[in-house]
Formats: C-alpha cells, sequence, structure tokens
C-alpha cells in the first residue's frame, strides 16, 4: 500500500467517523428540541421516552432508584432516579416514590 493509498483511506476512515457523529447529534438535539414542548405540555410519557432514547445511545448507561427521603416526618416520600453514565455524570430526577419508580422502571 503506498503512501497516498493510506492517505486516501485515513480520509475515507475520518469522513465516516464525520458523517456517523453528525448523525448521531442531529438525533440528539433532536431529541433534546422536543423536550422543552414536552415539558410545556406535561406529556410526561413523551418526556421518558425521550429519555429513554437518549440513554440507549449511551453504553454503559445505569438507572438506579436512590433511598426515599422524607418518610416518617409527614411530608410524602420522595426518591430520586439516579442515571449514572461512563465518566462520572450522574443525573438526578427527585419525584414522589411512586413517580420515581415509574420513572425509573420506564427508562431502564
Amino acid at each position: 500500500m503506498t503512501a497516498a493509498d493510506r492517505a486516501a483511506l485515513a480520509e475515507r476512515g475520518a469522513s465516516i467517523i464525520h458523517q456517523g457523529f453528525e448523525a448521531y447529534h442531529r438525533d440528539f438535539l433532536e431529541v433534546t428540541r422536543r423536550a422543552k414542548g414536552r415539558f410545556e405540555r406535561q406529556d410526561w410519557p413523551g418526556a421518558l421516552a425521550d429519555a429513554r432514547e437518549r440513554l440507549a445511545g449511551i453504553p454503559g448507561a445505569r438507572v438506579r432508584l436512590a433511598e426515599p427521603t422524607g418518610s416518617g416526618t409527614g411530608a410524602p416520600a420522595h426518591r430520586s432516579v439516579v442515571v449514572t453514565v461512563p465518566g462520572g455524570h450522574t443525573v438526578l430526577w427527585d419525584a414522589p416514590s411512586e413517580t420515581a419508580r415509574a420513572i425509573a422502571d420506564f427508562v431502564a
């Protein structure tokens, strides 16, 4: 393989990677764009479906429920849905326990 062949192969590989990233980024932005409208319309099933779609594209993403808080204080018990992705980034959704369980079950 000549230097020109290697350069052409490298250029082709870089182009394929770039196209794949652009497609991923476009899809991610579309899902994220929908979030504002879903929140404003209180379309919670749609918002959860979008969350699931975003997480499906992240290898190694984990969803779990944190221990309940507020029980025994007279306030409704709350739980956090904890989403951890590779690199240590964590997202928390604090919600009443039943809602948190439904979110975690749906997204996971």
